[in-house]
């Protein structure tokens, strides 16, 4: 549905969020150039969905005027009700989201044109595994680009199967594949794939596989073809590639598998991790930093594409056990490809970055969190609180190489920000902007208020 004209905005390249202008001087102090808000823009719609005038909510929002007002829509179904939980399909040009009913379970997949909003498809009525409910039998959609070329968005979901008065019923995990490609209703998943195992969690990695975590292993899932392998962590199929024992502390505890190569999986161990007969990260340790500290070693935090997997690292300075180094590795030989020092305290020793690590769509930035790392210049940007800034959570990277991302103060409010990722210079937007949840080649996606908002660039 159109949004009607008044929502018009822009972004710039050196600063982020959304545009396509080059970098120019700026005032000191001044926000970027292209996050000026539409004068007459006003709140974010609380109020969206109680008018059926498209134009009247489209004009209470404050967006950046690199996209097209003309043609942004709003995400709802046919009975005028929110869709949810968007995921991007950039081979497709689309955007999933999770058809769900009133108790917030999904029960299918819609697609829409990314750009129009128009329908592309819509998968059948998802039957989710048994009827009892469990822990995740919501279900997760995930979306990933196979082996086979193709792009698929995966409907999964963990329940129960089988039972009766004298038989106890059986875990069961479902994955339902579909080809992001489709088109039409109904459309019923390219294949179905089981797993006799109850799931914990679910990683998704942007070349084709789905690492589902099940109680003590772990099954690496190839969504092209349905093959799955599942990894006991104490197995030896899991050993780091050399002995790994420091004072009295073996390393090879506590496994996880973080991540998977094609050719062996991403595995944390105690303070060490892993490429399954492949390298360990003892041996590729970045600039500034040591494998263990006085009290947290390193860790990985999975990869985003199987490529390139994200590491928390203790620095040399011992007595500073705030710090932590922050780095990309190349997953096939462990290399650092970039890195930067990041000031944490707490728990944030020990989940840094806090949440999944995205990579932008022209591939240079990864991020996520507080966390930006350039895997062209070899550099990066930490955005967590200091002496004269507050924390900034980074939520979209611009293709054109900026990026977008909110600040949290200590009395809980958030404020847009523009941050120009040459520098790391952040700069705060005109009260009431709104700041993209994701930018795509040629789009962005707004979410406020319980709404889903997609802008085409202009």
């Amino acid at each position: 549905m159109s949004l009607g004209s008044r929502l018009g905005v822009a972004v710039s390249t050196c600063a982020l969020v959304l545009s396509l202008a080059a970098c120019g001087s700026e005032e000191e102090g001044s926000p970027v150039r292209g996050f000026e808000p539409n004068a007459e823009a006003g709140q974010p719609p609380a109020q969206a969905g109680n008018d059926d005038d498209d134009d009247d909510r489209a004009a209470t929002l404050r967006i950046p005027e690199a996209f097209d007002a003309e043609t942004g829509w709003i995400a709802e179904d046919d009975e005028g009700r929110p869709l949810k939980r968007f995921h991007p399909a950039p081979e497709a040009g689309a955007l999933v989201f999770a058809d769900v009913d009133k108790y917030d379970k999904i029960t299918g997949l819609v697609a829409r044109d990314a750009r129009t909003g128009e329908q592309r498809w819509t998968s059948e009525v998802f039957e989710f595994p048994g009827k009892e409910e469990v822990e995740g039998a919501r279900g997760r959609v995930l979306v990933t680009k196979g082996g086979d070329g193709k792009e698929y968005a995966v409907l999964a979901a963990t329940g129960k199967e089988g039972g009766d008065g004298v038989n106890k019923s059986t875990d069961l995990t479902q994955l339902a594949v579909f080809d992001t490609a489709t088109s039409g209703e109904g459309v019923a998943p390219v294949r179905l794939i089981d797993i006799p195992e109850r799931a914990i969690e679910y990683r998704t990695q942007g070349d084709g596989r789905v690492l589902v975590n099940i109680q003590g292993s772990t099954a690496v899932v190839d969504v092209a073809t349905g093959d799955f392998t599942v990894y006991e962590h104490k197995g030896s199929e899991l050993d780091p590639p050399k002995p790994c024992i420091e004072e009295t502390r073996n390393c090879d505890q506590r496994r996880s598998v973080m991540g998977d190569t094609g050719k062996g999986p991403l595995v944390q161990g105690r303070d060490v991790f892993w490429v399954a007969g492949g390298w360990i990260s003892t041996d590729v340790i970045p600039e500034g930093a040591t494998y263990r500290g006085s009290v947290t070693g390193s860790q990985t935090f999975g990869s985003p594409d199987g490529a390139v997997a994200i590491a928390s690292w203790p620095t040399v300075e011992e007595e500073n056990i705030t710090q932590r180094v922050l780095a990309a590795h190349d997953m096939a030989t462990g290399k650092p490809l970039a890195a930067t020092k990041c000031e944490t305290s707490g728990a944030a020793m020990m989940s840094t970055p806090p949440g999944p690590m995205t990579r932008s769509v022209d591939g240079r930035y990864l991020f996520g969190a507080t966390l930006v790392l350039d895997l062209e210049t070899g550099k990066g940007h930490c955005f967590t609180a200091t002496d004269e800034r507050e924390r900034l959570e980074v939520s979209s990277v611009d293709s054109q190489g900026g990026s977008a991302a909110t600040a949290y103060g200590e009395g809980g409010g958030n404020a847009g920000v523009t941050i120009d990722l040459n520098t790391g210079k952040a700069t705060a937007l005109p009260e009431g902007t709104e700041v993209p949840s994701y930018i795509g080649a040629d789009y962005a996606v707004v979410e406020a208020a319980k709404w889903t908002f997609v802008y085409p660039r202009a």
